[in-house]
C-alpha cells in the first residue's frame, strides 16, 4: 500500500499552489516561480499540486531542474453543478479533452509523478473515460481523484465506507481535510487492509489567517501509519491584490508604495465591488501575497524535516542522527548544538562531526560537554536545554550556505521552584474602599473595585494605564468564524460562514463585555484577597474569580484562580488583561518562540530567551483577527524605553500576547492597512488559550486544545527587572 518513487515509498511533503502575483494576479514572471521553489524547499517541501489546472510550462522546467514533485491537476472543476455535470454525456468530450491536453503538454516532465483529473467535480462516467484513456496512455503513473472517494454531494464528507470507492478512477485515496480520527481509523481498518491504494491527502491543514493547528499531530500520525502516505497543505500564498491609496491595482512592481499602519493594502473578494464572492477565502496562503512567510512556515519546516535526532537521556550526552531522506546522503551539512539555561548563566556551544550518512542510515554520537562540570553546574541553576542545528555546509540552487534545514531540541533539566523571602508590607485601606501600598522599591493601588489598578516602581513609569482584571476572550481567528459578513447579515451565503463556529456562542454570550461583582475583600499582614462573580452583561454568570496578593518590601506576589461555569461548552482563552502606556513597548521573554505559537502549533517554536517589540509581536494578517501568542513562558520582561522594566516571573508555564491594536480595533476593520493604534498597548496573560485548529475548511481545534468550564490558575511575580 504504497506509491513508489523509484522503487521507495516516499512521503508526499506538499503544498498547494495557486499561480498568483499580487501585482499582475494570474501573470507571473520566472523569476516569481523560482522564488516559490526556493521558498518550499527551504521549509522541507518535496511536492506541489497544481490547483487546479495545468500551470506555466515554466514551472514544469523549473521543477524539473530544482527537485520537486508535482501532481498535475487538469482543470476541471464544477461544483456548484457537483453531481450532474460528471454524468452528463453531452460533456464527456470536454472533460477528455482538457485531461488530454494536459497529459499531452507535461508528459515528458520528471517531475510530474501524478496525474489528477480535476477538483470537486462530483464522480461519474465522464471521470471514468478520462482514467480509461489516461490509463492507456500513460500506463506508468498513478491517476489522483479525490471525487471518486467522496459520497454524494448531499451526503457530507469522507466516511471510511466512501474512502474505499472509485478504484478505477483514483489510485490513491485522496480525502479533503480529514479529521486525523478519521484517517487513523482508516490506517487500522478492515477496509485499508483490502486496499493497496495509499492515503495522501490532495488538501488538509487550511491556512487561511491564524490557523494550521495540529500540523504536528497530522504528521505524527503519518510517520506512524501503514499506508498514510502526507498531503497537501491548502495553499501556498494569500491570493490578495495590492493597492495604492485610492484602492486602484497597482499593477507594478515598479511603483512606490505606500506602508500604512497595519501593513501593506491587499484587497480581496468583494473589495472591488466584485458579485458573487467568497470574500477572504482567496486568503488561504502560508505566504503574504508578497511571498513573505506566515508564523505558520516554521511549522512546516519543523514537522517535515528529513533529518531527526532521538535521545531517551539527553542529560547523559547520548543521541542518534537519523538520515530520513529518501535518495540523498548526508554529507553537506553541518550539526552545531547550543546548551543554555533559563538561569541566564550563558550559554555553551559547539559542533558535531558527521560521517556521510547514506540515505536511510543512522549514526550515534556523544555530546562530552554535557558530562563537563560548567555544564552540571549549568543544569543546577534551572530549566537547561540543548538545542541541535542542522545547517547546509555549502549553498545549494535553493538556499545558501548555513540555512538551517532541521533543528531538535532537548530539556536536559527541570526548572527550579523558586522560594522568595516575603517580609510583608502595610496595606492601607481608605474609605471608599481602596488599598494603598508603599515601600522603597514601588507603590500600588488596589481600586474599590477590587483590582490592581496603579503600580510603579522606584525611577520608572506607571505600569498600568488600566487595571488588571478578567479576559475570556480573543479576537476571532478566520477559524474561530468568519467576521466579513457581520454588517450584512441579509446575505445567504451568511449561515455558511458562521454555522456551527466556535465564535457564535462567544459572540451570543457577549465574552467581550465581562463585568465583574466584587463579593469579598479581606485585608490583613499586607495581604489583599478579593473574590468577584464573573458574569457577562445579561447577568449570565459565567464563574468565580479570587485573587490573592501579598505585598512584600520588593515585589507583588500574584495569585488567582478562575472557577468558570459550564454556561458555555468552552472558553477562547482564560487569563488576565490590562492596558500599558504606549511607552511599554518592548519585552524580553523565556518560553516558546521566537515566532507567534499556540497550543496547537507549537512543534516549530523552540525555548529560548527573546526579546521583541511590540510592532515585532504583531502580525499583519490581511483579515485583522487574534494573533502573537506565545505559550510556556516561564518569564515575562516589560519595558518602557526610557527607565527600566518589571519582571514577571512564574513557576508554572503561561502564555502572553502584547497587541499595539485593541481587540475592538482588531475585530471591526477588515483590512490590516485600516487599523489604527489606540493610545494604550494591551497585555494577555493567559493561563490557558484555545489552539488555532483549521476550521474555516477543515477540522477544528482538538478537544485537548481547547478551554472547557473548569478551574484554572495563574501565579506569579512582579518585580523591577533591574
Amino acid at each position: 500500500r504504497a506509491l513508489l518513487i523509484n522503487g521507495k515509498r516516499v512521503l508526499i511533503k506538499g503544498v498547494n499552489r495557486h499561480e498568483h502575483d499580487q501585482y499582475t494576479a494570474k501573470t507571473l514572471s520566472t523569476d516569481s516561480m523560482v522564488e516559490d521553489i526556493r521558498l518550499m524547499k527551504q521549509h522541507n517541501f518535496n511536492a506541489v499540486r497544481t490547483c487546479h489546472y495545468p500551470n506555466d510550462e515554466r514551472f514544469y522546467e523549473l521543477c524539473d531542474r530544482y527537485g520537486l514533485y508535482v501532481m498535475d491537476e487538469a482543470n476541471i472543476e464544477t461544483h456548484a453543478n457537483y453531481d450532474s455535470i460528471c454524468r452528463d454525456e453531452r460533456w464527456a468530450s470536454c472533460f477528455l479533452e482538457r485531461v488530454q491536453r494536459m497529459v499531452r503538454r507535461d508528459f515528458n516532465h520528471p517531475s510530474v509523478i501524478i496525474w489528477s483529473l480535476g477538483n470537486e467535480s462530483g464522480y461519474g462516467h465522464n471521470q471514468d473515460s478520462c482514467a480509461g484513456w489516461l490509463r492507456r496512455y500513460d500506463p506508468d503513473r498513478p491517476i489522483h481523484y479525490e471525487g471518486a472517494n467522496r459520497p454524494e454531494w448531499a451526503q457530507g464528507p469522507h466516511t471510511l465506507s466512501s474512502l474505499k470507492r472509485g478504484r478505477f478512477a483514483t489510485d490513491i485515496i485522496a480525502p479533503m481535510y480529514p479529521a486525523i480520527s478519521l484517517i487513523e481509523a482508516w490506517d487500522h481498518s478492515t477496509e485499508s487492509s483490502e486496499d493497496d491504494r495509499p492515503l495522501i491527502m490532495c488538501e488538509y491543514s487550511h491556512a487561511m489567517g491564524n490557523s494550521n493547528g495540529s500540523l504536528g499531530d497530522y504528521w505524527r500520525t503519518i510517520r506512524a501509519s501503514r499506508g498514510i502516505q502526507g498531503g497537501f497543505i491548502w495553499d501556498w500564498v494569500d491570493q490578495g491584490i495590492l493597492v495604492d491609496e485610492n484602492n486602484k491595482i497597482i499593477g507594478f512592481r515598479e511603483t512606490e508604495e505606500v506602508e500604512r499602519e497595519g501593513g501593506r493594502s491587499w484587497r480581496y473578494g468583494g473589495d472591488f465591488g466584485d458579485q458573487p464572492t467568497d470574500y477572504d477565502f482567496c486568503l488561504n496562503g502560508l505566504l503574504f501575497p508578497d511571498r513573505t512567510c506566515k508564523p505558520a512556515m516554521a511549522e512546516c519546516l519543523k514537522v517535515q524535516q528529513s533529518i531527526q535526532i532521538y535521545s531517551d537521556r539527553p542529560s547523559r550526552g547520548l543521541f542518534r542522527l537519523v538520515n530520513e531522506q529518501d535518495f540523498t546522503a548526508l554529507d553537506n551539512v553541518i550539526l552545531r548544538y547550543t546548551i543554555f539555561s533559563e538561569a541566564e548563566t550563558g550559554q555553551i556551544e559547539g559542533e558535531v562531526d558527521l560521517p556521510s550518512l547514506a540515505p536511510g542510515a543512522s549514526h550515534d554520537f556523544v555530546v562530552e560537554e554535557l558530562q563537563t562540570q560548567e555544564v552540571r553546574q549549568l543544569m543546577l541553576g534551572g530549566e537547561s536545554f540543548i538545542t541541535f542545528e542542522i545547517l547546509l555546509s555549502k549553498k545549494t540552487d535553493w538556499a545558501d550556505e548555513g540555512h538551517m534545514i532541521a533543528w531538535q531540541q532537548f530539556i536536559l533539566s527541570p526548572p527550579l521552584k523558586r522560594a522568595f523571602p516575603v517580609p510583608q508590607a502595610y496595606v492601607q485601606k481608605t474609605e471608599d474602599g481602596h488599598c494603598t501600598v508603599e515601600t522603597k522599591a514601588y507603590e500600588a493601588a488596589i481600586n474599590s473595585d477590587g483590582l490592581l489598578s496603579s503600580l510603579r516602581f522606584v525611577g520608572q513609569q506607571e505600569l498600568l494605564k488600566a487595571p488588571l482584571t478578567v479576559n475570556l476572550y480573543r479576537c476571532p481567528t478566520e477559524n474561530d468564524g468568519i467576521k466579513t459578513l457581520t454588517t450584512n447579515t441579509d446575505l445567504p451565503e451568511f449561515a455558511f460562514y458562521h454555522e456551527n463556529k466556535a465564535f457564535g456562542p462567544w459572540l451570543t454570550n457577549r465574552l467581550s463585555d465581562l463585568r465583574l461583582a466584587l463579593l469579598s475583600v479581606i485585608v490583613e499582614d499586607g495581604q489583599v484577597c478579593t473574590r468577584h462573580r464573573i458574569e457577562n452583561p445579561d447577568s449570565l454568570q459565567l464563574g468565580l474569580f479570587t485573587q490573592h496578593i501579598v505585598f512584600s518590601s520588593d515585589r507583588l506576589h500574584y495569585s488567582c484562580s478562575f472557577s468558570l461555569s459550564n454556561a458555555l461548552k468552552e472558553y477562547p482563552k482564560v487569563g488576565l488583561a490590562c492596558e500599558l502606556d504606549r511607552s511599554w513597548s518592548a519585552c524580553r521573554y523565556f518560553g516558546l518562540g521566537p515566532h507567534e505559537n499556540y497550543p496547537d502549533r507549537c512543534d516549530g517554536a523552540r525555548f529560548g530567551d527573546y526579546h521583541a517589540t511590540v510592532d515585532e509581536l504583531y502580525v499583519p494578517y490581511i483579515v485583522p483577527q487574534d494573533h502573537g501568542e506565545r505559550t510556556e513562558v516561564r518569564r515575562l520582561d516589560l519595558y518602557d524605553g526610557d527607565t527600566g522594566g518589571v519582571q514577571l516571573r512564574c513557576d508554572e508555564p503561561f502564555a502572553f500576547a502584547l497587541h499595539r491594536y485593541s481587540i475592538e480595533e482588531l475585530w471591526q476593520k477588515k483590512h490590516a492597512d485600516e487599523l489604527q493604534r489606540c493610545s494604550s498597548h494591551h497585555l494577555y496573560l493567559d493561563a490557558a488559550v484555545r489552539g488555532v485548529g483549521t476550521a474555516t475548511c477543515g477540522p477544528d481545534t482538538l478537544e485537548k486544545y481547547r478551554v472547557p468550564a473548569g478551574v484554572y490558575r495563574l501565579s506569579f511575580t512582579i518585580a523591577s527587572s533591574h
